[in-house]
């Protein structure tokens, strides 16, 4: 009976430790809201990732809280994931030009578009394994920096967006091949 409880408690512990070896990082623009992402911009926000020191990447989130489109009409927000953005949040113009400025410049995240009408806010999130992302963000995180394009074509509210990133405590060394880490998702 006491090996049995023995083995049962060790089981336990090695649970444990597999769940408690994911940490959470979180990350947010300055401005947390984009400036409400205006219909005349875009915008990207380098996030620097060296604090992840190259961990194997579980998940990444991109949350919107509260975001609502101002008016009724169908507009679209494009979201890139970007290798190449400098540090922080840019905003450029882009005229309300209804094209996506970052097609072809990183992979798409998502196109959204908001069918609940103006001022009904949602949180909204989008998960990168959903859209067989991970691997992309893998990449870009060993290079220390992770960028997110932004293209809305109207204007949309919100009170804030953050990227949360779980990552596991292994870490993705030159040690290991590329098909290694991928093979672990």
């Amino acid at each position: 009976m006491r090996k049995i409880m023995f083995i049962g408690v060790a089981i336990l512990g090695m649970m444990t430790t597999t769940i408690s070896a994911s940490e959470v990082f979180t990350f947010t623009p300055d401005p947390e809201d984009l400036n409400d992402l205006d219909h005349y911009k875009w915008y990207t926000w380098g996030i620097d990732v060296t604090c992840l020191d190259a961990r194997i990447i579980d998940e990444v989130e991109l949350r919107f809280e509260n975001i609502s489109n101002w008016d009724n009409d169908t507009n679209i927000l494009y979201l890139h994931l970007l290798d190449t953005a400098g540090l922080g949040v840019t905003i450029g113009d882009d005229d309300q030009d209804p094209a996506d400025h970052f097609d072809g410049m990183g992979p798409l995240i998502d196109s959204w578009v908001d069918e609940n009408g103006a001022g009904t806010s949602e949180t909204l999130s989008f998960f990168f394994s959903d859209y067989g992302l991970i691997d992309d963000a893998q990449i870009f995180v060993l290079d220390g920096l992770l960028g997110i394009g932004l293209d809305p074509d109207c204007h949309y509210f919100n009170d804030g967006v953050s990227l949360i990133i779980t990552a596991s405590g292994e870490t993705a060394t030159e040690d290991l091949s590329w098909s290694d880490i991928k093979g672990r998702f």
